[in-house]
């Protein structure tokens, strides 16, 4: 690491040769006695190689050899031979990286060359990393922290390249000290190890006769440099809230998800409601039929081929489908097919669905899968090269045997005419359709590979059962061994297993939440489906969701609205006669008059952004004001119910999520109790008082705290007001703690002057110039130039915007503005992807721009035609653009030119996110 030459003058650096603003690789070299120091890395006297010098290009020589290798197959070596779990990964190229890490660690400790020590320094060594942000900062759930290690004057510094023994540790406030400005490229190459590679290598103990390190850690910022030094500060290293995606993702790769499962049968049906069937192979036959009607169209070739793609997809979808809408979500099934659907199931009231036979399937592209997994396991197969093959004619004819003959499904013709470019027969459609990639589903194909092998059969191809398609083959054949699903709810999780942290806990959710079944309740379940919460839809007697701890009911209730249901349900009546049925069932739950359940409100959404002509919220009709719903929203804390407020249904499911997780970690602990299932607390709410549902009396019953603490602010970032605080000048300097700065219509000159604040000869000094002169002043900054004198002196008082916002905005490019919704999504994707990678998904990326706080508006919408992703398009345009779209509709940052890439402007914008306070990554700037 430190390869330097003392012979050499140009290897010894002096302070004086560091440029402060430079982001290349430097280093400081001090000491006690001057400001040069003999080098003890002298290369000339060096036997062993340093581990630093050839790692990287031993990770990418093994990054070449483990790229080619399946998923599966990485997983099995990761978990078999190194111990390394592999829960949580989402992509190949993470696993390739893990192995290859993993392999070049296992040789160098076999070969006598301990990375552990290695990559930690010795203690007598004081080392600081400080960088601008790298492309892999937070690569896994984030690299470690970035430390400072004392020791004192007369220690030695040990060669890196050897194994040393620790020297005392007695610190010196005179300690030498080595910084260590290290560039991207370097850090990227010796400091980016998956974090299951780390935990396997921090497993090392050492000996009984060696004492262990006790380094004392200073925690530093990865990324963080002086304010001197670079103007796109980076935040520190953070600890992802509780319940966002990424604390999740982490706790994936570390813990493997338990199996629990969502709802047991018979607690669904004591619940009550509709039970639903699976529709799954109705609509495989619908589609089907109209895969033969529109390949006799040239203009309807493309929704020939997006029928057989959604045929793959549905067949390949391990879980019930109950309804055309949940059929129309999935990826990779087109929009434009939802009519096809529901005329499939259309009239069929009182009838049973379609189902296959016991061990039989109803279309070719499962039934292709499960005949070359059969052949294998009871047939001598072709020899081949990387795996074994099949001749087509067999495949055809095993195919038709595990084809129900019901279905209409059966391959007829011969190999010879399913070869022609002419045929577009739907059966071996579906076949081809295993053999691609597939990007625009979720499906981890290609499942199959067709190869030519001419003598080999009459046909000349043979087909070869890919590891993906063995995985597969075997879930689908055992799931017809099984027969037809029963029926049951209308959605739930589809998951056999949970995170650790939601337990044995399921969410219950109400069948009307979100409009229904026509409107929003499908769009809630898809993002409960993303962050894995346990959940069913039923249909509940008292409030929108409960959760239940096994079969018993646990002492929480909540009840949602929108901004325009607390309108609605103050019109009809709902309201009240809702709250009187929560506080009797709180009386239940809770130990009577002790009343320790907690009844909740989520209030979705912002009165204001709901009002209709005449200023009423909702209908005109309802005759219910913004300032009505406002004053009905506060008297709930007083009639017994704490309130949650959230900006739109995405901000609301991750408040459920951490609900349930909440109940989780109580029960654990012993902190509440579970006593009743649903249907003894129903028979005892029947049996109640109706007096038991007035508002409380005492005050201990009043006010009561949410579940969760959730952070609501629809007009933005909290400000000071100045001049209230300025008419006493001791409250105005008593305190230490940091403010935000007031907002531009503020006298914030006027304020500090009165004030004696820090800032008052410098406002004074601004005030004497001319408006022109702070217009300018303004402009050269990147603000805003209207206004009057006052707001145009409070925006100069504000710290300066990073130079790369100020220069695109100079040059006409576009900056996505703080807050918004387009800001949310890059910053998101700067925290939470590390480009070289695959890029994220929509849905998961919109997740996660809601977990970031820095869009005031629901990156969902208001209910409208428009969301948050909408602005997306202004991302993606551009020379260079901000934002690019990889294959399968994946979304990362670009990364050239460095000096304008979206990881730049991604950085600048996470840096203003928090001065505006708006940021909730957990991350603080010094």
């Amino acid at each position: 690491l430190l390869d330097i030459d003392s012979s050499d003058p140009d290897d010894i650096l002096d302070h004086s040769a560091i440029n402060k603003e430079s982001t290349t690789a430097s280093i400081i070299v001090t000491e006690t006695t001057g400001n040069r120091v003999k080098n003890p890395y002298n290369k000339t006297k060096s036997t062993a190689p340093s581990p630093f010098v050839n790692r990287k290009d031993r990770v990418d020589r093994a990054l070449g050899s483990t790229i080619t290798l399946s998923m599966s197959q990485l997983k099995s070596e990761l978990e078999n031979i190194y111990g390394i779990c592999t829960k949580g990964y989402l992509e190949k190229r993470e696993l390739a990286m893990a192995l290859a890490q993993a392999r070049v660690d296992a040789t160098s400790s076999a070969t006598g060359t301990d990375l552990e020590e290695a990559t930690n320094p010795d203690d007598s060594i004081n080392v600081s990393f400080g960088m601008e942000r790298s492309f892999f900062d937070y690569a896994g759930d984030k690299l470690d922290d970035y430390d400072d290690v004392e020791v004192n004057d007369d220690t030695e510094i040990p060669n890196l390249s050897k194994p040393t023994k620790t020297p005392s540790r007695n610190k010196s406030p005179n300690s030498n000290r080595i910084d260590l400005l290290e560039s991207d490229s370097d850090v990227c190459s010796l400091m980016f190890t998956p974090q299951p590679v780390k935990m396997a290598l921090q497993q090392k103990t050492p000996s009984n006769t060696e004492k262990a390190p006790d380094y004392q850690l200073t925690k530093k910022c990865p990324g963080f440099l002086s304010s001197s030094s670079s103007k796109l500060l980076t935040p520190c290293a953070f600890s992802p809230p509780l319940n966002s995606p990424m604390a999740t993702f982490a706790a994936k790769r570390k813990v493997p998800t338990p199996s629990i499962p969502a709802l047991s049968n018979d607690l669904i049906n004591e619940i009550g409601g509709k039970l639903y069937p699976d529709l799954r192979h109705n609509f495989i036959l619908a589609l089907t039929c109209h895969a033969r009607k529109f390949r006799h169209n040239s203009y309807q070739r493309a929704s020939f081929d997006a029928a057989l793609r959604s045929v793959v997809v549905i067949s390949m979808h391990l879980s019930p489908i109950r309804s055309p809408e949940a059929a129309r979500r999935l990826k990779g099934v087109a929009s434009h097919f939802y009519e096809i659907l529901k005329e499939s199931v259309a009239g069929s009231k009182g009838k049973k669905p379609y189902h296959p036979k016991k061990d039989k399937f109803s279309c070719v592209a499962s039934a292709a899968l499960v005949a070359l997994l059969d052949m294998e396991e009871s047939s001598e197969p072709m020899n081949s090269t990387n795996g074994n093959s099949f001749p087509m004619e067999d495949l055809i004819q095993n195919i038709n045997r595990l084809i129900d003959t019901r279905s209409n499904a059966s391959l007829n013709q011969t190999a010879e005419q399913y070869m022609d470019p002419d045929n577009l027969d739907p059966g071996w459609g579906q076949v081809k359709k295993l053999c691609a990639t597939n990007a625009n589903t979720d499906l981890d194909g290609p499942f199959i590979k067709e190869r030519k092998k001419k003598g080999a059969c009459p046909s000349g191809v043979v087909f070869e059962l890919l590891e993906a398609g063995r995985e597969m083959a075997k879930k689908l054949r055992d799931l017809a061994k099984k027969g037809p699903a029963e029926p049951g709810p209308l959605r739930q999780l589809p998951n056999n297993t949970v995170d650790e942290e939601f337990g044995n806990v399921t969410m219950s959710m109400d069948h009307r939440e979100g409009g229904g079944s026509s409107k929003g309740l499908h769009t809630m379940c898809d993002q409960l489906d993303i962050r894995g919460v346990p959940y069913v839809v039923r249909e509940l007697k008292i409030a929108d969701y409960v959760f239940f701890v096994g079969d018993k009911l646990a002492p929480v209730l909540i009840e949602r609205k929108s901004a325009e249901d607390v309108a609605g349900s103050l019109h009809d009546g709902r309201w009240e006669r809702q709250q009187r049925n929560m506080r009797k069932a709180q009386y239940v739950l809770g130990d009577g008059h002790a009343r320790r359940c907690q009844i909740c409100y989520i209030i979705e959404g912002d009165p204001n952004k709901r009002k209709v002509h005449g200023g009423n919220v909702g209908r005109r009709t309802w005759f219910q004001s913004v300032d009505d719903c406002e004053s009905a929203i506060s008297e709930l804390p007083l009639l017994g119910f704490s309130v949650m407020r959230s900006k739109g249904h995405l901000d609301t499911i991750g408040i459920l999520a951490k609900v349930a997780q909440d109940i989780s970690w109580k029960v654990k602990n012993g902190v509440i109790d579970v006593k009743y299932t649903y249907k003894q607390f129903l028979d005892r709410i029947k049996v109640c008082d109706e007096k038991l549902g007035n508002p409380p009396t005492l005050k201990e019953h009043q006010n009561p705290a949410p579940p969760v603490v959730v952070n609501w602010n629809p007009a933005g970032p909290k400000t000071t007001n100045t001049k209230t605080t300025s008419d006493d000048p001791k409250k105005t300097n008593k305190s230490n703690e940091p403010e935000t700065e007031p907002e531009p219509n503020m006298n914030y000159s006027e304020a500090n002057l009165n004030g004696g604040g820090e800032n008052c000869e410098e406002i004074s000094e601004l005030k004497k110039m001319s408006l022109q002169a702070l217009k300018d002043l303004c402009k050269e900054r990147g603000d805003k130039i209207g206004g009057k004198k006052e707001d145009l002196i409070a925006r100069l008082m504000k710290p300066r915007k990073p130079e790369i916002i100020i220069m695109r905005a100079r040059r006409n490019e576009y900056v996505p503005k703080i807050p918004s919704c387009n800001a949310a999504l890059m910053v998101a994707l700067h925290l939470h992807h590390i480009p070289g990678t695959q890029g994220l998904a929509k849905e998961r990326l919109m997740v996660l721009a809601e977990e970031t706080g820095v869009s005031k508006d629901s990156m969902s919408g208001d209910g409208g035609f428009y969301d948050g992703w909408s602005g997306m398009k202004d991302l993606l345009r551009g020379d260079p653009a901000l934002v690019k779209r990889e294959k399968g509709q994946k979304f990362s940052l670009t990364t050239q030119p460095p000096e304008s890439s979206g990881v730049a402007v991604a950085n600048a914008l996470h840096i203003l996110a928090h001065r505006e306070g708006l940021c909730t990554c957990g991350n603080t700037l010094e």
